[in-house]
Parts: C-alpha cells; structure tokens; sequence
C-alpha cells in the first residue's frame, strides 16, 4: 500500500528549507517582493536615460525574478506535498498572482529597450559593471519581431491568472479532488497505478 507522506522518512523528502525554513519567512519575502516591484514600475520611461537607471531598472528586474522564482517554486511544492491542505492551495494561488504582478511592474523593459537607440545600449554595455548583463540585453533584443508595444505588454500581462486558470483547475482536479476505485482494498492513485500495473498478479485488475 502506497504510504503517506508523514509515514516517510525524512532523507527521503524533498527539503525547501534552502529557499524558506518556514512559512513565515515565505510571508516576509512575499511583502519583500512587492516593494521591489514597486521600485521597478517606478523606473518605467527612463530605463535609458542614463547608465544608472539602465543598471539599476536590470538590477530590480533580476532581484524580483529571483523572489518570484523562490516565492512560486516554494508555494507550489508546499501544495504538492499534500494538495487537499486549503492553506497550500491559497499560498499557491497568492504565488500565481504575484508572478502576474511582476510581470506586470516590468511589462514596460522590452519594449522601452527595443524602441531605443542601440548604440546607447552598446555604450553601457562597454561598462564593467553592466557588461555582466549583454547577454540578458541581448537575448530581449533579439525578440524584436515578436514584440508588442508597451501597452500591448502590459495586457498581455495582466492576462496571465486568466491563462493560469485553466491549468491551475485541472491540477487540483486531478491532484486532489479525483477519486478513483480501491484495487483489492488498497487505493488507487496516480502514485499507485505504475506499481499496480506491474504487478505479476493479473488478477488485481
């Protein structure tokens, strides 16, 4: 019989406490993250203004990738754990939302960087201190044909709990609210089925 996640021993679960030791640190870095994304918004027309709004608008962005990352990667294994607990559901959920408003403080990036002048660009770039960031620069300037305007961006972006939903109901669907028979008194899982399967007793199916 498959067991429970508190039946298994410790070395064999994963351990997020290299992103946060609890919840409430998750919490501080989630109210974190929102003061940077408003430093970032507050950048918006004049990332190439001079090479200090250019490093300091990159710099922002980074950071607040880098909080999103932790902040959703931390929320969505927490839920995995055990997908019926409504707490995890809900961090989950504030996760997916921040990622949208992060994506929404920084919409304006590409399109100020790919209607501006590129040999200004180039010229930061020269610097040591920004010099770490071409490829960064490089890799959003290359989508210059696939890219909206600023408004455009900033719709797209606002969209995205709208794209999300759809995936986000299946998941608990399918990870928590699905029920399946019992086999021969055990049940059914989507961990159990593999090992059902391959079972050399036909008769448990």
């Amino acid at each position: 019989m498959l067991k429970k996640r508190d039946e298994i021993q410790e070395k064999y679960k994963w351990n997020l406490d290299s992103l946060y030791i609890s919840d409430e640190a998750w919490e501080d870095d989630y109210k974190a993250s929102k003061v940077v994304f408003k430093s970032l918004a507050d950048m918006e027309g004049s990332i190439l203004k001079n090479i200090t709004t250019f490093t300091k608008t990159i710099e922002l962005y980074l950071e607040g990738a880098r909080k999103v990352s932790s902040i959703v990667t931390y929320a969505k294994m927490k839920q995995d754990e055990n997908t019926k607990l409504s707490n995890y559901q809900s961090l989950n959920g504030r996760a997916e939302s921040l990622g949208v408003e992060f994506r929404e403080a920084s919409s304006y990036i590409t399109p100020e960087l790919m209607s501006g002048d590129e040999n200004i660009i180039n010229e930061y770039l020269k610097d040591d201190k920004v010099s770490v960031y071409k490829q960064f620069i490089e890799n959003i300037l290359r989508a210059r044909v696939h890219t909206l305007s600023s408004e455009g961006e900033t719709i797209l972006a606002q969209a995205g709990e709208l794209f999300n939903a759809p995936s986000s109901a299946f998941e608990m669907l399918n990870g928590a609210d699905l029920k399946f028979l019992n086999v021969n008194g055990e049940s059914l899982t989507h961990g159990s089925f593999i090992p059902f399967m391959m079972n050399k007793d036909r008769n448990i199916m």
